[in-house]
């Protein structure tokens, strides 16, 4: 056996801790940013956090008994503005579960079918799997019967066909024992109610009444249009998601926190008759941090010397970790401020006003990378007076327009200055003849409404792509179709 040596030269690239954090941070939507400064501040004592908007009202009251009375409205409104706890599906019908009177494995049993529901009710695994080898199959059924029955009605089942038969088929129990009066004709139409749920559900995927009922005759189920129309009401009484109103359990729903403003200068601080926009950090999103005094003052003395490195070691990180946060602070107002000037349009006219706008573009307007972009627009939202916008709202690709009048480029004012930037000589003499998707989804549905609202013939498909051929946007009548059915909105056929 020989042992070789070979000498190779290789370059790489190692990103540093710093970096990475960079990284991770610019990603961040502001709510998980939120919760790791929570994070760094417990695993290092010298991030300080002095004071959190949205976590305690105020810096100086704890309680509305302390401090001024402006501390206690601050208090109250902020007891006020505290979402409740919102309660899970299985938390609730656990504590049903509770008060019924059950044997042990019954309990047991009904606790594990709860526990295997989904957030829409609905099975995870199959519910044979849920019982042991001693338990016969028999339980299974009877707790499955005793949880659909609980509220909401129509959980603990397969899917929406199973859940809507088991709705329907306890409403009409409970008319019975209700004695309540129902005619013949109301009869029949719970019965084909339960017949179209129970073995014809592909039907109601027509969404026409006519095929639909004729459909049914064509399978040997003879019945009235009347008698339909009425057991199709009935259906519709049901909840086809029954455990909407319930969150997942240790879930709680999310809502989109604008982190940075968009918002229209006033007279005074514009200066001219020209729409100005200034952009403004949303403070109350993030709390205070500070680099704690009591740390710096141990990094000054001169006493033992593995504590002094301690407080060194934790400061220099907690500067690292302040100094990255705000990096990313600068990032996104950068590209902010460069989105607005590209998307001026947008923010001066509203809606259906977007250009084509690449992140390339913001890329090089503000000399980062593409990626870079890519981390600042995903997860992070927008506030103007147009409403709440995701950031990567306002990049969208390009559609050829044929004929478009000539218009004027707008340019920036005072709060974003007035200079030209890298690419505007060539959107200048571009911008004419392209069309983002975004403003071509927003005309098609402005077709549709003011048809509606004429009263005027459906417009297909074809006859959209001709309307919007006349107004320079060439598209084909699929592109209108998938355009469409992205801003759900129905066919012609369909379309009420």
């Amino acid at each position: 056996m020989r042992l070789n040596y070979n000498q190779q030269l290789q370059q790489t690239m190692r990103l540093s801790p710093r970096m990475l954090q960079s990284i991770n941070l610019i990603a961040m939507p502001i709510e998980d940013l939120r919760e790791h400064i929570y994070e760094e501040a417990e695993k290092n004592p010298a991030i300080e956090i002095l004071q959190d908007s949205v976590r305690s009202p105020s810096a100086d009251s704890s309680s509305p008994h302390i401090g001024s009375s402006a501390d206690s409205d601050a208090w109250q409104a902020f007891l006020e503005n505290t979402p409740a706890a919102t309660e899970s599906l299985q938390e609730h019908l656990l504590a049903q579960l509770s008060l019924l009177h059950l044997t042990e494995d019954q309990q047991r049993i009904g606790e594990r079918i709860i526990q295997n529901l989904n957030a829409r009710g609905y099975h995870n695994a199959p519910p044979e799997s849920l019982l042991t080898v001693d338990d016969p199959l028999s339980l299974l059924n009877e707790m499955l019967h005793i949880v659909r029955c609980l509220e909401p009605q129509g959980t603990a089942c397969t899917d929406l066909r199973e859940s809507l038969f088991v709705q329907a088929e306890l409403k009409i129990d409970a008319e019975k024992q209700n004695s309540a009066f129902l005619s013949e004709q109301e009869r029949k139409e719970r019965q084909l109610a339960l017949l179209i749920l129970k073995s014809h559900f592909d039907i109601l995927s027509k969404k026409r009444n006519t095929l639909m009922c004729k459909a049914l005759n064509e399978r040997d189920v003879p019945c009235s249009q009347e008698e339909f129309d009425g057991a199709l009401a009935f259906i519709r009484t049901l909840d086809p998601f029954p455990a909407r109103r319930f969150s997942e359990a240790g879930t709680s729903i999310q809502f989109a926190v604008p982190e940075i403003a968009v918002r229209r200068a006033n007279e005074r601080e514009s200066g001219g008759t020209k729409s100005v926009f200034i952009i403004e950090f949303i403070r109350r999103g993030l709390p205070e941090i500070v680099i704690s005094p009591v740390y710096k003052e141990l990094t000054e003395q001169d006493t033992d010397t593995r504590s002094r490195q301690f407080a060194h070691n934790a400061v220099r990180e907690a500067q690292s970790f302040i100094e990255n946060i705000r990096l990313r602070s600068q990032a996104l107002y950068a590209a902010v401020k460069a989105i607005v000037r590209y998307q001026y349009d947008f923010f001066d006219k509203g809606p259906g006003n977007l250009r084509p706008l690449r992140m390339k573009d913001i890329a090089e307007e503000i000399g980062v990378h593409e990626t870079t972009v890519s981390r600042i627009a995903n997860g992070k939202y927008l506030q103007c007076e147009w409403g709440v916008f995701e950031i990567k709202h306002f990049f969208t690709t390009a559609l050829e327009k044929q004929e478009t009048p000539d218009t004027e480029t707008s340019t920036e004012n005072d709060a974003l200055p007035q200079t030209e930037t890298k690419h505007s000589k060539t959107e200048k003499t571009s911008d004419s003849s392209r069309v983002s998707q975004e403003a071509v989804k927003y005309r098609l549905r402005e077709l549709i409404e003011q048809n509606k609202k004429e009263g005027g013939k459906k417009l297909s498909d074809s006859k959209l792509a001709e309307l919007l051929a006349k107004e320079g946007i060439t598209i084909a009548r699929r592109t209108v179709a998938k355009y469409r059915s992205e801003l759900n909105i129905e066919s012609s056929f369909d379309r009420l």
